[in-house]
């Protein structure tokens, strides 16, 4: 990634170090699909969020359209809120510590909701205009083998 003069660089740097072939614009990275249209980058998120809810065994669970559970300003009534002195520790085959920290039974219910929720926006895509520079190295990206 980088600019085209440092892509350029680089192309030419690898062609005289290794054998290589140069398979244009990246179309899929870390488990993103990327597409390229006109103006436009298309981050495809479906894939890699069916891999997530596949491994915390919710492939299945029923989407909900809200990110997160109704949050109280009363920290005693937060329903995830840190881990009371009364609170019994989940056991190990709950996957939660992959996910986060400090695995108490509402806690997971919260992983487990966010979880549902990415089940209901798992074919939404992210679009990065090319016009906002900050963004204009993911165009340029290239896979080079």
């Amino acid at each position: 990634m980088g600019t085209s003069a440092e892509i350029s660089f680089t192309v030419e740097y690898l062609k005289k170090e290794f054998e290589k072939r140069d398979f244009g614009k990246t179309k899929f990275c870390l488990g993103l699909q990327i597409e390229h249209l006109n103006n436009v980058i298309l981050v495809h998120q479906e894939t890699y969020t069916e891999n997530v809810l596949k491994r915390f065994y919710m492939d299945g669970a029923v989407p909900l359209s809200s990110p997160m559970v109704v949050r109280s300003l009363d920290v005693d009534k937060d329903p995830l809120c840190p881990r009371e002195n009364n609170e019994g520790v989940l056991s190990p085959e709950i996957s939660y510590l992959s996910a986060s920290s400090c695995p108490t039974r509402r806690h997971w219910n919260g992983i487990k909701h966010i979880l549902r929720y990415l089940q209901c926006k798992k074919d939404m895509s992210l679009l990065f205009p090319n016009q906002f520079r900050r963004f204009n190295w993911f165009c340029r990206c290239r896979i080079l083998i």
